[in-house]
């Protein structure tokens, strides 16, 4: 691993224990938190595409961690099994 990933890494986890208290977290500390790029979380919030808050002064953004729970369970990719199971129920039930 290159010292720079090193570095990379250490900060990710000092960001990560940094906002394990706190219920709402800077964009940095989502971005550790969920594993996405900071530009990304930002982007996201920009279009609208994942809950956040802003401050008083409509610059800073905010992130709670229940909403990033929530958000990174509803973008969850089903398996091919789950896929297959509902199929599977979707064509056997009975239609009258």
């Amino acid at each position: 691993m290159a010292e720079q990933q090193i570095l990379d890494e250490i900060r990710r986890l000092e960001l990560l224990v940094l906002g394990a208290g706190k219920p709402l977290l800077t964009s940095e500390e989502a971005a550790a938190y969920t594993g996405c790029a900071p530009y990304t979380i930002r982007e996201m919030a920009r279009r609208k595409e994942i809950p956040h808050y802003k401050d008083r002064g409509g610059r800073k953004l905010r992130f709670l961690k229940k909403d990033l729970d929530e958000w990174m369970q509803y973008t969850r990719i089903a398996s091919t099994h789950e896929l297959e199971s509902k199929a599977v129920k979707h064509t056997t039930r009975k239609r009258y």
